[in-house]
């Protein structure tokens, strides 16, 4: 795949193949029928026990079936990625995905999957797509959908922001496989509900006794324009901002299905809400998440913390709000709060250094920001760190059969 570009652990690329399928024990050659005979055939004769067989996709067979190859330079592959990286340079979402080439002699069929959302699917890729580089039509407009509403922010009690507009982006990145190593037989590069699953037993393995905690120890911290350096505090949101009353249920703009995985509310330290998977159990725009406000009485800063497990590395989403009543310094806001309808395009680094939290500009009169949710600018992935990933098995898929075209 050349279009969007994969990262690899080293400066160059590999065209090998990153696993082998013992095609006649998965899938039996049907009667009357042979995997040895000219790339069209061998392509009917797949087709012909695959849509007899349990598996539900091309991913779903290879994630049950496969073994990986080894590679001198670049390791060992993963069912996840191949020889690329699972937490590579991110890149813009194209109109089309680019294979250099799907060479005539090696025919079958081809997938292109976004988190577990099935977007393209051909049964015989290097037949119906010849042009060097074979360009591939995905649905681009579901996998744009699911990008704005997977990223978000707290919108009850409303954050301040230092700018006039709040950030969707994360705050953090985790690399999972390196802070919760993998428990044996489940995977990081599944669904992502069983990445949760994979999570939550990791989670219990660990020496680490919250989200928060494993947030405050392990994330690298994100840099984003306008925003500046995002803290270990208050992420993109300021700590000394706008203070609010406590509402009935704290709430988050969107979740979004994809960007499964726990999250939490916290005040001045003490935990007063949690789930186990706050995009799978709180579905709803806005999700309203029923902390115990008896523990935030008094209080004089909430955070609230979410990290998505779709994927490597993960995503930390985090936003603090100063509390009226409470005894801190983080008073009433030199910043207010702006209604927009634009935003500029966001960029984004990674930095490893925690930053101190940015103060709001000065201006001459002090105002509550309004309780109104801003609009949201259009959502940016920063670039993290690459590292080479850890081999990993899935056995949970999503995603119907592709059908061979008669």
């Amino acid at each position: 795949m050349i279009l969007p570009l994969p990262t690899w652990p080293v400066s160059w690329s590999t065209n090998s193949f990153a696993a082998t399928i013992e095609g006649d024990t998965y899938l039996p050659v049907p009667d009357g029928m042979s995997y040895s005979t000219d790339p069209y055939d061998n392509t009917e004769a797949y087709w012909t026990a695959f849509n007899k067989s349990s598996y539900t996709s091309l991913k779903d067979l290879i994630t049950k079936t496969a073994e990986v190859q080894t590679m001198a330079t670049f390791g060992t592959a993963t069912l996840e990625c191949g020889f690329s990286l699972a937490n590579g340079t991110a890149r813009d979402l194209p109109e089309e995905v680019e294979w250099s080439q799907l060479t005539s002699s090696h025919e079958g069929p081809c997938e292109v999957w976004c988190d577990d959302t099935l977007v393209f699917e051909d049964w015989n890729c290097a037949l119906d797509y010849t042009s060097d580089p074979a360009k591939l039509p995905f649905r681009y407009e579901v996998v744009k959908t699911a990008q704005a509403e997977a990223h978000s922010y707290v919108t009850n009690p409303m954050p301040t922001w230092s700018v006039g507009f709040p950030s969707t982006n994360y705050a953090g990145l985790i690399d999972g496989q390196d802070y919760l190593p993998c428990p044996k037989g489940l995977s990081y590069g599944g669904t992502p509900e069983s990445n949760t699953n994979a999570y939550w037993k990791a989670f219990n393995a660990s020496k680490y006794t919250s989200l928060k905690d494993l947030a405050d120890k392990t994330m690298v911290l994100q840099t984003l324009s306008p925003f500046g350096k995002a803290t270990a505090e208050c992420g993109f949101s300021i700590k000394n901002g706008t203070a609010r009353a406590l509402p009935k249920e704290v709430q988050w703009h969107d979740f979004g299905l994809s960007h499964q995985g726990p999250c939490e509310v916290w005040c001045d330290g003490k935990l007063a809400f949690e789930d186990k998977n706050c995009a799978l159990n709180y579905p709803e725009v806005p999700a309203s998440l029923p902390y115990d406000k008896s523990v935030c009485e008094g209080a004089s800063m909430m955070q609230s913390y979410w990290i998505a497990v779709h994927g490597l590395p993960w995503q930390l989403y985090l936003n603090c709000i100063p509390l009226k009543g409470g005894d801190s310094t983080a008073g009433e806001s030199d910043t207010t709060v702006i209604q927009t309808t634009t935003a500029p395009e966001a960029s984004t680094t990674t930095t490893t250094e925690a930053p101190t939290a940015t103060d709001a500009p000065k201006t001459e009169t002090t105002t509550d920001a309004p309780e109104t949710t801003p609009a949201a600018p259009t959502p940016t992935t920063a670039t993290p760190t690459a590292t080479e990933a850890t081999p990993t098995t899935d056995e949970n898929t999503g995603g119907g059969k592709c059908t061979r075209r008669m």
